[in-house]
């Protein structure tokens, strides 16, 4: 989201805003969505969660890579390694659980 500035000219700028002004911004928005009224008396109002989903919702949102930023071939074929071993380490580890008496998944209070 961006506040377009009249500069008195043709042209509009473009301003960001910051994080939390966009939070606010989406909050606004959302509290503007029609809501149907809530039926169970018992149940969390929907205008509560508001600040919860404009919140998660700016996390989700995609951040550009800084400037004069280029993915390195290197590191990305370094981290593809590193995930692939992290994985058949995981996997070991499974195996190791898998192996263990009721016993000891009890001693760790392990639930599978």
């Amino acid at each position: 989201m961006a506040v377009i500035k009249n500069t008195g000219e043709s042209r509009r700028e473009r301003t960001p805003l910051p994080w939390d002004e966009k939070c606010v911004a989406l909050e606004d928005a959302i509290r503007r969505l029609p809501i149907a009224p809530v039926q169970d008396p018992q149940a969390m109002a929907y205008s509560d969660l508001i600040p919860g989903i404009a919140r998660d919702l700016m996390l989700m949102s995609p951040i550009d890579p800084p400037a004069g930023y280029a993915r390195k071939p290197a590191a990305t074929a370094t981290a593809k390694r590193e995930l692939r071993d992290l994985s058949a380490n995981a996997k070991a580890l499974g195996d190791v659980i898998d192996r263990l008496s009721k016993t000891a998944h009890d001693a760790l209070n392990f639930r599978p």
